[in-house]
């Protein structure tokens, strides 16, 4: 707001015992500020003042100050003087332009600390103002990194300046720390959504498949990955409905046989992966220790009953063989041996 700095003069002169005035214009005011106004007339007058678009604040007699209303309306003031000997003056009346700028940032906001940092967005418009934020900033957008109180202040092509504040208030975000990727052994793996949640939320994000209901652990046992890794997701929100998310991938054998025995005794005479059938367009490559490939199938096309371990209708000696499966579902290939024993 601006302070009481100087008197702007309305001028009035006394001819043939007639106060004769003009209308003036004064220079402009900001809505919200404070002026002072006098006059000048003859030794020992007094004076009666009229204010349109604001208050009195102090009467001087010869001068006022005035708190003018927070609008950009035209304002006006008038001053009558009444001289020792009875001479009586019609109304000097100046009008003053007015400037007051508006701003409103709205509502106070509440939000979660993993939407840190938060983008405010304002709608000043940059071409009539300048802007000048608590944090130092001077754009119409900015953003919150902490709780705390946040003001900006506008300043027009006048230099009427306005400011408007906003509160954010930073909730507290679950915290959920899943281990990147994990190699399933011999037991379960037990994943660990921690203890900030009131409620949880298992999924297989590659299938969206829900994997259990509101639990904070999740149990994968050997032998439940069909593929090169299981893809899980957890979401878990606290009492302040603030969510957190992560995920990770447990890679494990997805019960591919290394060996079998080609011997026509109807005992493991073929190398089968019977968990093809989820994938539908997984690709099988094989190839021996010197890197020829002796087999080879296109997408969906693995024999069901499996490999029998030759090439063209040829059988192939013992000897340890590697393969590359790819699923083509967006996990890496699986790479691995297998050994034909005769």
């Amino acid at each position: 707001m601006k302070s009481i700095t100087r008197i702007a003069y309305i001028i009035m002169s006394l001819i043939c015992f007639q106060l004769q005035t003009n209308a003036q214009n004064l220079p402009l005011v900001c809505g919200g500020s404070r002026a002072r106004y006098g006059v000048t007339g003859e030794a020992g007058s007094t004076y009666e003042w009229q204010i349109v678009g604001g208050l009195i604040l102090n009467n001087y007699n010869d001068s006022i100050d005035v708190q003018w209303f927070n609008n950009d309306s035209v304002k006006s003031l008038s001053a009558s003087e009444h001289t020792n000997t009875t001479c009586f003056g019609s109304p000097a009346i100046a009008f003053i332009p007015a400037s007051a700028p508006r701003i409103e940032l709205g509502s106070d906001l509440i939000i979660c600390a993993n939407k840190l940092p938060y983008q405010f967005k304002s709608d000043i418009d940059t071409t009539q103002f300048k802007l000048l934020w608590s944090t130092g900033n001077t754009t119409k957008n900015i953003y919150l990194t902490k709780q705390g109180i946040y003001s900006l202040s506008i300043t027009d092509v006048n230099g009427c300046s306005v400011s408007d504040s906003i509160n954010l208030s930073v909730l507290k975000s679950p915290v959920v720390e899943l281990a990147q990727e994990i190699k399933m052994e011999k037991d379960p793996v037990i994943l660990d959504a921690g203890t900030d949640g009131i409620l949880y939320s298992w999924w297989d994000y590659k299938k969206n498949e829900l994997l259990n209901e509101n639990k904070q652990t999740l149990e994968i046992k050997p032998g439940a990955i069909t593929g090169n890794y299981l893809a899980v997701a957890v979401v878990v929100t606290n009492i302040d409905g603030c969510t957190t998310s992560d995920s990770t991938k447990v890679y494990g054998d997805p019960s591919i046989p290394n060996a079998f025995t080609p011997n026509d005794d109807n005992d493991n005479d073929t190398w089968k992966l019977n968990f093809l059938v989820n994938y539908p367009k997984a690709t099988v490559e094989i190839f021996d220790r010197w890197g020829r490939r002796v087999f080879h199938c296109g997408e969906g096309q693995f024999p069901s009953e499996g490999w029998d371990g030759n090439q063209n209708g040829k059988k192939l000696p013992m000897d340890n063989y590697f393969y590359v499966i790819k699923l083509n579902d967006g996990s890496d290939p699986i790479t691995k041996g297998v050994t034909i024993i005769r």
